[in-house]
């Protein structure tokens, strides 16, 4: 119906129901297990995140510091992180990588139809920025970006979650909320952000003649 434009008969109660039926049989097992599978990676995420001090990178710039409390040896990831630790970044690396090409599959499958979805772009932003932060940790390197790529990851997948569990009935409706209110704040910002300009300029130009006035009140006053 949708690929003939009949979308309205998909509000027809028979069709409701069949969907529905199909939803419980087919479709929902699959999303509670691929659902539960990014839960354990987001806790995975989070966990390694909250536990794994972060000042544990090369930093020249926080090495000169005399407060830094990180070591200056040599980094080995093996010996700085716990088994659990060890165990979830072969997990978090593993995750990203099938997903990854569930992504292009999913690509080549829909086509362009595949940009029109913001949860796409949220989706690779996430599993390219946790790769980023990952990888190198196996190849026993810690730098300073991998944490600024740690920093976004660890948001977008929370983001991520969100999308997630717009599946649910519930749910759905405060997600599709949540998305209209942010395109229309969006909306509001870049109509205003041309007023606040202005208004940033207007005191720029003035400053310079608010600076001779002071200047001229100081002079008086000596």
């Amino acid at each position: 119906m949708v690929k003939f434009g009949r979308t309205n008969h998909l509000s027809h109660p028979l069709c409701e129901t069949l969907l529905r039926q199909k939803w419980i049989s087919y479709g929902f097992p699959i999303y509670i297990l691929d659902l539960s599978f990014y839960l354990l990676f987001l806790f995975l995420l989070s966990y390694f995140v909250l536990t794994f001090p972060s000042c544990n990178h090369h930093d020249p710039i926080n090495w000169n510091s005399s407060t830094h409390l990180c070591s200056k040896n040599n980094f080995i990831f093996q010996n700085s992180a716990t088994t659990f630790q060890i165990i979830s970044i072969w997990f978090i690396v593993f995750y990203c990588f099938s997903n990854f090409i569930m992504e292009i599959i999913q690509l080549v499958h829909d086509g362009f139809e595949y940009f029109n979805d913001i949860e796409n772009y949220i989706q690779w932003i996430l599993y390219v920025t946790t790769s980023i932060f990952t990888l190198p940790f196996l190849f026993d390197q810690s730098w300073h970006y991998q944490w600024v790529a740690g920093s976004i990851s660890i948001f977008t997948a929370y983001l991520a979650l969100l999308f997630l569990l717009g599946r649910f009935f519930i749910y759905g409706i405060y997600v599709i909320m949540f998305l209209e209110i942010m395109k229309t704040l969006l909306h509001v910002l870049s109509l205003f952000s041309i007023l606040i300009f202005g208004f940033a300029l207007t005191f720029c130009v003035t400053k310079p003649f608010s600076q001779v006035t002071i200047n001229r009140l100081r002079n008086k006053k000596e």
